[in-house]
C-alpha cells in the first residue's frame, strides 16, 4: 500500500475565503481507490452569533456612520464585549459594548445597576438596537475619548488611541479585537449583500 499527500481546503462560510490548509496523508489500497483517515479531532466549528448580534450587524452594515472605515473594528469591539451578542447586557438591554451610564449618555439611555465580570456598576441600557449605535458613538464622543477623530484614518490606529481608555484593565484589548477583525469584516459584508439581495428582490416583485 502506497501512501500519498491530499491538500484540503477549509473555507469560511462567511466570505468563502480559505483560511485553514492542511496536507493529510492518504492511503492508497492496490485497486485504486483513494481513502482518506478520519480526522482524529473536530478541526472546525461553525461560529454561532447571537439572533441579536445578527441584528445588530444588519443594522450596522447599512447604518450611515460619520467614519465608514471604522464600521469593521467597531464591530469586532461589539463582537468581542458581548460575546457576539450572548451577554446578558446584550440580550436584555442591547448593549453590546459594555457601556457604562455616564450622565452625557441621559438623552439616549437608561441606567440600570448590573453586576459584570468586575462587579456592580451603573450600565446604559438602550430601547433598541438604533438607539446603541447612536449610544455607542455618543459614548465615545465624550471628553475621555477627545481626539479620536484624528486617529479615524485607520483602524489600527483608532483602535491603540480608544483601547486604554475604554478597556484600561485589558492590556491585550487592542489585539483581541485586532483578532476579530476578519470576521467582523465578513459579517459586514454578509450583511450588505443579503440587504441588497433582498432590496433586488422587491424591487423586481414591484415590476
Amino acid at each position: 500500500m502506497r501512501s500519498v499527500i491530499a491538500t484540503l481546503f477549509l473555507v469560511c462560510s462567511l466570505c468563502g475565503e480559505e483560511f485553514v490548509r492542511l496536507d493529510l496523508p492518504i492511503s492508497k489500497p492496490f485497486n485504486g481507490a483513494l481513502r482518506v483517515p478520519a480526522p482524529q479531532k473536530k478541526i472546525y466549528q461553525k461560529i454561532a452569533y447571537d439572533a441579536s448580534f445578527l441584528e445588530l450587524a444588519r443594522i450596522y452594515a447599512n447604518a450611515p456612520i460619520e467614519y465608514e472605515r471604522l464600521k469593521a473594528v467597531t464591530l469586532a469591539m461589539m463582537m468581542l464585549e458581548s460575546g457576539r451578542g450572548s451577554s446578558e447586557l446584550a440580550k436584555k438591554f442591547n448593549n453590546f459594548g459594555g457601556l457604562k451610564y455616564r450622565q452625557e449618555m441621559v438623552s439616549i439611555a437608561q441606567k440600570i445597576r448590573y453586576k459584570a465580570s468586575d462587579g456592580y456598576d451603573y450600565y446604559c441600557e438602550f430601547g433598541s438596537i438604533d438607539d446603541f449605535i447612536v449610544g455607542f458613538w455618543a459614548f465615545l464622543d465624550r471628553k475621555p475619548y477627545e481626539g479620536w477623530r484624528k486617529k479615524a484614518f485607520s483602524e489600527k490606529a483608532f483602535l491603540e488611541f480608544i483601547a486604554p481608555i475604554y478597556c484600561p484593565l485589558n492590556k491585550e484589548y487592542a489585539a483581541q479585537v485586532i483578532s476579530l477583525l476578519p470576521e467582523a469584516r465578513a459579517l459586514l459584508d454578509r450583511q450588505k449583500r443579503e440587504s441588497s439581495r433582498f432590496a433586488m428582490t422587491n424591487q423586481t416583485e414591484g415590476i
